[in-house]
């Protein structure tokens, strides 16, 4: 018997405000692993507050996976930046669904609901380790607008920790 995850088990969904609760989850779920190469640091990476006055004064939309048994397992926001341009944000994936392609799936996605919606342009910011392929943006269609070292976090790591993430505004025509 196979308990890994597969695509077959989840469904593209558009989230509405009864699933704040959950997305937030997610978010924070998979913002937590991603941060645990870094010891003792335990960082909530939005609320369902934030997320409520998000959805409530701006124009956003939340995408993201489901599994049949209705947990998320992935969730993104879609943003918009002005009249012709739309950002994406909060790309989480649980670490258990990782590798599933689902990422690149919700880019996809977002990229396409930003089109229909009239706008020319996409950015999103991306954290990377320092010394990371500028190829692998380039191969998905995004150039680099801006690299900045990584600050978010600057209060709580050790300087050499901060050093070796790099953070990436990137942006692609659509």
């Amino acid at each position: 018997m196979n308990d890994q995850p597969s695509t077959k088990d989840i469904k593209l969904h558009k989230f509405t405000w009864n699933d704040l609760e959950n997305v937030t989850t997610c978010i924070n779920i998979a913002y937590s692993e991603t941060m645990a190469v870094f010891k003792n640091v335990h960082i909530r990476r939005t609320s369902k507050s934030q997320l409520e006055h998000i959805f409530a004064t701006e124009k956003v939309e939340l995408w993201g996976y489901k599994t049949l048994a209705n947990e998320v397992v992935a969730a993104v926001m879609i943003r918009e930046i002005d009249e012709k341009t739309g950002a994406i944000e909060l790309l989480s994936v649980l670490p258990e669904y990782m590798g599933l392609g689902l990422s690149s799936s919700l880019l996809r996605n977002c990229e396409y609901v930003l089109h229909e919606a009239g706008k020319e342009e996409v950015q999103l910011q991306v954290y990377l380790p320092r010394g990371y392929s500028k190829d692998d943006m380039k191969r998905l269609g995004y150039k680099i607008v801006r690299e900045e070292p990584w600050r978010e976090l600057e209060d709580k790591l050790k300087p050499s920790s901060i050093d070796s993430w790099v953070m990436l505004t990137v942006s692609k025509e659509i």
